[in-house]
Parts: C-alpha cells; sequence; structure tokens
C-alpha cells in the first residue's frame, strides 16, 4: 500500500491529496481523495460524495457504462454545475475498469455502450472542477455481482474524515 499525504497551508488555501493502492486477490485497487483550494467545501464535498452513490446505485448487471456516467453527471449538473463537461463540473470520465493494470477498460464515460456484468471491477471517481478555486475528488473501487455493485473499500464519512 503507497500512500501519498499533501497538506500545504497558504494563507487561507490548502491542497490535500492522499492516493492509495494494493494488490487484492491478484487485482490493483485505487483508493483516492482530492481537495485542493477553500477548505472546507462542504458544499460541494457533499455534492461530490452524492454524484459517487449515484454512480454506484447506477453500475448494475445490463446496465451501460454511459449510464452511470450519466447518474453522476445529473447530481453534479442538478447542483448548478457543468452541463456536460464542462467546467465548473465534472470534465472528465466518471471511473474506469480497474484490474492489474490499474486503469483499464472500460469506462464510466459518454459514448460507451459497454454493458456492464457481474465481476467487472470499477472506479467511481465523479470529480468536481472549479478551475482557479479548487477541485474535489473521491474515488473508490468497486465490483459488480448479480445483486449489485459493492464497494471494495469503505467510502469517506465526511470531508473532515476523508480516508
Amino acid at each position: 500500500m503507497a500512500t501519498l499525504v499533501r497538506w500545504e497551508p497558504f494563507r487561507d488555501i490548502a491542497q490535500m491529496q492522499s492516493e492509495m493502492g494494493r494488490l487484492f486477490d491478484g487485482l490493483f485497487e485505487s483508493r483516492g481523495r482530492g481537495s485542493e483550494g477553500w477548505i472546507p467545501a462542504l458544499d460541494v464535498w457533499e455534492t461530490e460524495k452524492k454524484a459517487q452513490n449515484a454512480a454506484f446505485a447506477a453500475a448494475k448487471v445490463g446496465a451501460t457504462c454511459e449510464s452511470v456516467d450519466a447518474a453522476a453527471r445529473k447530481v453534479i449538473t442538478d447542483a448548478g454545475f457543468g452541463p456536460g463537461y464542462k467546467t465548473p463540473g465534472l470534465p472528465h470520465r466518471t471511473g474506469h475498469g480497474i484490474g492489474l493494470d490499474g486503469h483499464e477498460w472500460t469506462n464510466f464515460v459518454k459514448g460507451n455502450t459497454t454493458k456492464i456484468q457481474s465481476g467487472m471491477c470499477f472506479s467511481d471517481e465523479p470529480t468536481i472542477v472549479i478551475y482557479g478555486e479548487f477541485g474535489i475528488r473521491l474515488e473508490d473501487c468497486l465490483h459488480v455481482t448479480e445483486s449489485g455493485p459493492r464497494f471494495f473499500s469503505k467510502q469517506s464519512e465526511s470531508i473532515e474524515l476523508p480516508v
């Protein structure tokens, strides 16, 4: 398990990044928490967590990968960000396949009509970026079962307890 934590106060601005990875039953698991800018950004953090939960709930057998991205993006757009890939908002995919090489195909991204199957593993990492101010990303990995998605690790409870 590798961890990088950076916390650099500068006037009223702080940066924090935590990235961890480990092998789990022969597969690479990635878990990250990131926040840069004005701390606390509680309302944006809460929106980010709702977006992560929406993606998680959508990651079901038979759903398309783009529908998972759309679920997270809807939460972020409904909160006044975006729309689409515009910033402030979510400027990239919601997640990617996870396995022996870490980042693997397939992605939770608009246009990807790949159907989710039981046994697939993904990162769930929507991000909210407000350029010039801050960005927040919660990243947890999940695996899909016939009865629904399951996280490999515990989600963040709050902005104060990111890991």
